[in-house]
């Protein structure tokens, strides 16, 4: 599905079969725990490839780069459970990977376009 989304940010050749396999086994392991920090060379060693072919392979699979979409995926936990718990906002944030609450309430709201308590008050609307 990725793939699909990303065919307009090709900008190169494909990648190769064995490279979109690799990327989907690192997006299976962010998936399984998004709060895990990560770094691109962590990543790019993880299928033992270059940080910078890693990079082109990512973000020509996905249409994304790798920060951005850990980002996505631990908003995405952490809205599920401003909506679904009471706990506090600053627990959800230290627990979705996110090192301050002021950094945490700055990328939220820039992608929802609202803040954390609006969002956990409209979404249990």
């Amino acid at each position: 599905v990725l793939g699909t989304f990303a065919e307009s940010a090709r900008a190169g050749p494909a990648p190769s079969l064995r490279d979109e396999r690799r990327i989907s086994r690192i997006l299976r392991r962010i998936e399984a725990d998004p709060s895990e920090p990560v770094s691109l060379v962590d990543l790019a060693r993880a299928e033992a490839m270059s940080p910078f072919h890693f990079l082109r392979c990512f973000r020509a699979v996905t249409g994304t780069t790798p920060y951005r979409f850990v980002l996505l995926r631990r908003l995405h936990r952490a809205a599920l459970r401003l909506r679904r718990s009471d706990d506090a906002i600053s627990t959800i944030a230290l627990e979705a990977g996110f090192n301050d609450l002021s950094t945490f309430n700055h990328r939220f709201r820039r992608v929802t376009g609202l803040t954390p308590r609006v969002w956990r008050t409209r979404s249990r609307a």
